[in-house]
């Protein structure tokens, strides 16, 4: 899993068994389109990585459920 900041556009992509997030702009006016200010929350288990992003002022909304590839 690749975690990357300062995008100001959130995004998730999964590329052959690599996670690749990159982070919305949590302070930032210097934002994408309409996007909100937001952050992600990642739920990480032994079978599953969960991410979260949530929108300032908004609902949380599910950008991704992936299942871990354990070795």
């Amino acid at each position: 899993m690749v975690i990357s900041g300062h995008k100001h556009v959130p995004n998730c992509w999964k590329i052959n068994n690599t996670l690749f997030i990159n982070a919305g702009s949590l302070c930032s006016n210097m934002l994408r389109g309409k996007d909100l200010n937001s952050y992600n929350v990642y739920n990480i288990t032994e079978s599953s990585i969960e991410i979260y992003l949530n929108k300032i002022g908004k609902d949380r909304v599910l950008l991704g459920n992936y299942e871990r590839n354990l070795l």
